[in-house]
């Protein structure tokens, strides 16, 4: 039987689809715009049958879905060998500035970008929206700047997650962008902090905009502070704030594997005017499978440049790798543990295996003082509040910062970490993303886990090349205790699938 041709109506959130699609066509997009919910089989409506285990993007009852999934909807079509033609209603967002890059000398210069930012910054452009991965280290800022630069359209949003990386990614646009009109570097403005300083780009932190829009903020990092002054400041410009996201005619979401949360989600989902959508990061997948949700607010991933490639053209520095076993615990240990329930408990396990581990923590300030004692600068990494202040107590000289520690004050300290003036810093998991410290040495894993996101984007840290630096050294562990045991292998796997990262296990 053969069927009308179906019109794709494609509008900057949503896809609608016009015509009477087969109800095996229908079935394929419900099931396969979706993605698997975890621990979705303990669910009471999944064992009862009521449930799939799934989330579904793709709406029947209007035969919509969100724009970003539109390459995946014309597959599905094309494998069931329907007619369509594609309607864009969406309005081009016309150039409205005139910008370049800026070099050194404060002259715009397109020669100034590595190949792979080109070729991300051209994809982008001829793609409007999507994604591109490029590992710690490759210059996502740099090439958001170049499509900035090229894009020409105001307002744009550069949307970010953490105070630290809204200041630091005014500081960076503001040094590589020109505005040709005034022959000057542009100002960036910036949403969040309690401040509201909108221009025609502007950082926006997503906790200022979520809660703009009158919902609540869930925190995304577990140290994370959302108390102070941002809700008064929110509330008092809150008019602003959404007259900007209703404005924007493009935006860019820092930290994209984030684009799957909730809160995320209403941000995107609150931009009608923005032609363009990009997500960028060194991780730009998830753990828990949602990556279509990530694609259905900007689009498919256009590029991914790996650390092993960026090692290879001599951008990044090839690290040495050391895992440390930790068995502190054998087997009269284990044996008291499966007496009690702290082996199914996994916060217990944590707590006395890494939090409160004597010996773990002794080594690791051990390894500190030796890196330090070389003249190399280290940060060490953890999760809980509680274990950064058994550490900064063990470590003479070491400072420790998390979500409570003022914008400020972190700037300080990093900054301090940047020159040398501190040379062994503790943070929390404010500094697993975004944080630029081209001068770090050594990098020690403390906290343990499991997600592969989190595993690359700290060894990121310390990839990235400075004047002077000659080398890049991480220290992880392999914590033989249940749980972290599977989490410690995950990790390994991961660093050895970069063929250029050196791996040293010691015994």
């Amino acid at each position: 039987m053969s069927v009308a041709m179906i019109k794709i109506n494609v509008n900057n959130i949503y896809t609608y689809l016009d015509g009477k699609l087969p109800k095996e066509v229908t079935d394929t997009l419900y099931a396969e715009l979706a993605y698997q919910l975890e621990g979705y089989v303990f669910a009471d409506a999944y064992q009862s049958g009521h449930w799939d285990g799934k989330t579904h993007l793709y709406y029947k009852k209007n035969q919509s879905f969100l724009t970003g999934l539109l390459a995946y909807a014309k597959e599905i079509l094309d494998r069931y060998k329907l007619d369509y033609e594609i309607a864009d209603l969406r309005e081009p967002a016309v150039p409205n500035m005139d910008l370049s890059l800026v070099d050194v000398a404060g002259v715009g210069n397109p020669n100034v970008l590595w190949e792979h930012q080109q070729q991300a910054i051209d994809l982008g452009i001829a793609k409007t929206r999507g994604v591109f991965e490029v590992s710690t280290g490759g210059g996502k800022i740099t090439i958001v700047a170049g499509l900035v630069a090229a894009l020409g359209v105001r307002p744009f949003c550069f949307f970010v997650l953490s105070k630290d990386l809204m200041y630091q990614a005014r500081d960076e646009l503001e040094a590589k962008v020109l505005d040709n009109n005034y022959n000057r570097k542009i100002e960036v403005g910036i949403v969040g902090d309690g401040k509201c300083e909108i221009r025609d780009i502007n950082i926006v932190m997503v906790q200022s905009a979520v809660q703009a829009l009158g919902e609540e903020y869930v925190p995304m990092y577990s140290d994370e502070n959302t108390s102070g002054t941002e809700v008064a400041g929110v509330e008092e410009y809150k008019d602003k704030i959404i007259a900007l996201l209703e404005a924007c005619k493009g935006w860019y979401f820092d930290e994209c594997q984030h684009l799957s949360a909730p809160i995320a989600q209403l941000v995107a989902q609150n931009t009608p005017n923005a032609y363009y959508r990009f997500g960028g990061s060194a991780t730009a997948f998830r753990d828990d499978g949602a990556d279509i949700l990530i694609e259905a607010v900007t689009g498919r991933k256009y590029i991914a440049i790996p650390a092993s490639f960026l090692i290879k053209k001599g951008i990044l520095i090839k690290p040495k790798i050391h895992i440390i076993p930790i068995n502190s615990y054998q087997e009269q240990q284990k044996k008291e543990d499966n007496k009690s329930s702290m082996a199914s408990n996994y916060n217990s396990v944590y707590k006395h295996y890494i939090v409160e581990n004597e010996y773990r923590n002794h080594m690791i300030k051990r390894m500190a003082e030796e890196l330090v004692a070389q003249n190399l600068s280290v940060l060490i990494l953890i999760k809980q509040i509680k274990h950064g202040d058994i550490l900064e107590e063990l470590i003479p000289g070491s400072i420790f910062i998390q979500g409570a520690t003022s914008a400020d004050v972190r700037q300080d300290y990093i900054q301090q970490l940047r020159d040398k003036q501190i040379m062994c810093m503790i943070a929390t998991s404010l500094a697993d993303e975004g944080l630029d410290i081209k001068t770090l040495n050594a990098l020690i894993v403390a906290g343990s886990g499991k997600s592969s996101t989190r595993a690359f984007q700290r060894i990121g840290r310390v990839l990235r090349i400075a004047p002077g630096k000659t080398e890049a050294i991480a220290v992880d562990f392999y914590d033989n205790a249940p749980y972290l045991r599977a989490h410690s292998k995950r990790r390994i796997q991961l660093y050895e699938s970069e063929p250029e990262f050196e791996i040293i296990r010691h015994t």
